[in-house]
This record gives structure tokens, sequence and C-alpha cells, in this order.
């Protein structure tokens, strides 16, 4: 009897789940959160539709964020990684200082990819490369990069801060970057 209770216990519990988030109860998540990281991670992990696979841009605009078309891209496997940084110069490409990082599946040439801004409308800084192989590393002579902007870079140099920057307003901000490799 103690046993069918228990049993009844646990059913009544998933039942309430079910009735309390339907939708988290019906659809798993397309993506791991985990692959979401940065400084303002916990700000931006619930403005994403996890139902989604991760970049995905909605019709409805129901926070801050910027629509990034990527273009040029070499070849169509591996990932997109890329990391939003905040309005310091110091902060721009520092370990540690990105406000957001997330990797995207290659699906294409070209892609629009949307990425929250959790810190509102302000200034912001945009850096990528194509991780061809999947290793989650970057290698600089072989695997393109973009930034915002499309800043170029010196040889052996990161593009200046100053010609990466962007100013972002409500809703949604459009973005170019294209690939180089």
């Amino acid at each position: 009897m103690r046993d069918m209770l228990q049993n009844i216990g646990l059913w009544a519990v998933a039942a309430m789940l079910v009735i309390i988030s339907p939708a988290a109860a019906l659809e798993p998540p397309v993506f791991d959160i985990n692959i979401v990281q940065g400084m303002e991670r916990e700000v931006v992990i619930p403005l994403l539709d996890v139902t989604q696979p991760l970049g995905t841009c909605s019709d409805n605009v129901e926070h801050d964020e910027i629509r990034i078309t990527i273009s040029n891209i070499r070849e169509i496997k591996g990932y997109i990684r890329m990391s939003l940084y905040g309005s310091e110069k110091k902060e721009w490409l520092a370990k540690g200082k990105k406000l957001v990082r997330f990797d995207v599946q290659v699906t294409g040439r070209q892609m629009v990819v949307c990425m929250p801004l959790p810190r509102g409308p302000g200034v912001y800084s945009l850096g990528m490369f194509h991780d061809e192989d999947a290793n989650r590393k970057f290698a600089y002579f072989s695997e393109g990069f973009g930034v915002s902007n499309n800043a170029k870079r010196g040889f052996f140099k990161q593009p200046p801060f100053k010609k990466t920057r962007f100013e972002t307003q409500s809703g949604r901000n459009d973005l170019m970057v294209q690939m180089r490799y």
C-alpha cells in the first residue's frame, strides 16, 4: 500500500509540473544552455527560446537584441563562435570580459543570427570566428573571423575597439559581418 501511495504521489507531482509548465514538459530544449557563456549569462538565458535552435530570430521582438547577418562563410560545417563585449576598450577581446558567448551551427554560406543585448541599448562590440573543425578553438591561420563594422586587423593584431564598437537602440538592431579567411 505504501509503495502504491508513493507512486501516486510521484504521478501527482509530475501532473502538477505539466499543468504549471506545459511547454517545458512537452518540448525539450533544442540546445544545451551550458554552451551559453559570459559575464551576463544569467541575464541572457531567460531571453532565449530553448525550443528553437540557438540564435534563431523570432518575428516578435520582446527584448533588445542584435540581428546579425553573417556572410562569406567558406564551408558549411562546424560552428560560428560569437562573443559580445561591452562599451569599454579594455574589455574588447579580453579574457573573461565577454558579456555573452555562444556557438551556432553553420547552416549556410550566409546566416542570420539573433543575440540578446544583456545590458539593453548602448555600446557593444562583436567578435566571431568560424570553428570549421568544431574543436572550440580558433586556428589563426586557417579559420575565418569576423567583427562588428567589418573592421580589419593588422598582421598578428586584433582589430581596434574604436573601429568595432557600435551603438544599439531599443528593440531589434541589424548588423552585418563578413567573415574573412
